[in-house]
């Protein structure tokens, strides 16, 4: 059985909007004194980025990425020479590849543990920290279907309702249901609004 060696690592956030301070994580760093070892695994994947930001520069952030993880492998190549000694602690090292400063992608929180295996302990800090929202789907909440005109539901809406909840019916996916846009103006002379409250597909109908 290997030994343990000790390690520290850092995440690499990518921060959109500084004053807001929201973030996704998008990388780490694993360093390892003992084994004179500095290894790095960054996002491949950067739908989470996007979904959370638009606007954000997907080509711009890979090739940021990009050379990260090669500056990572050069640091590691460095570990055992005069111009890598010094730099002891994970905090140095990583700053000698992105300054710490108010740029879009900046330094996370250090953390430490012991591995037997740095690769695979990079991989599952990967797993954990970075990936693990990545492939996440989003919940779709249950909500019933209602009409409204003027806060109050249509008569004939309200018993088709109760009708199809009777029967036991379920509504159908969206392929079924057009999508109306919320507080479309009638051609009333009240100008009253139709509101359309639309969500919690395939749940049951309650009168």
């Amino acid at each position: 059985m290997k030994p343990e060696t000790s390690y520290s690592y850092v995440t690499l956030r990518y921060v959109h909007d500084i004053a807001t301070r929201e973030f996704v994580n998008v990388g780490v760093v694993v360093f390892s004194s003992e084994a004179n070892c500095v290894d790095a695994k960054m996002a491949s994947n950067l739908d989470r980025v996007t979904a959370m930001f638009p606007d954000a520069s997907e080509e711009y952030l890979r090739s940021m990425l990009s050379h990260i993880q090669a500056q990572a492998h050069i640091l590691n190549s460095q570990l055992g020479s005069a111009d890598g000694s010094s730099r002891r602690r994970i905090q140095d090292l990583v700053a000698t590849v992105l300054p710490n400063d108010d740029s879009s992608l900046q330094w996370g929180d250090i953390g430490s543990g012991v591995s037997r295996d740095l690769r695979r302990t990079v991989s599952a800090l990967f797993e954990r920290l970075v990936a693990k929202y990545a492939r996440a789907r989003p919940t779709v909440h249950s909500h019933p279907l209602v009409f409204t005109v003027c806060g109050e539901v249509p008569p004939l809406v309200r018993a088709h309702v109760q009708m199809n909840a009777t029967m036991g019916a379920r509504f159908a996916p969206s392929l079924h249901a057009p999508l109306i846009p919320t507080h479309l103006q009638d051609s009333s002379p009240r100008g009253a609004h139709l509101d359309f409250y639309f969500a919690g597909l395939g749940t049951e109908a309650s009168g």
